[in-house]
């Protein structure tokens, strides 16, 4: 989910993945995780997610 993959990211990760959850979610899952992540960016006033990345 984009709040787990938003978690991980603050938390420092660098890959996410997310084989299993493509497997469940279908080819859509791409799409609304890069649009969730840029929702969750601009909300945190981020410009790019490696500036989000480790700031937990």
């Amino acid at each position: 989910s984009v709040d787990d993959a938003w978690e991980r990211l603050r938390a420092g990760a660098t890959l996410l993945q997310v084989y299993t959850a493509f497997v469940y979610e279908g080819p859509n899952l791409a799409r609304d995780l890069a649009a969730g992540l840029r929702d969750r960016l601009a909300s945190a006033g981020f410009s790019s997610i490696s500036a989000a990345v480790g700031g937990a």
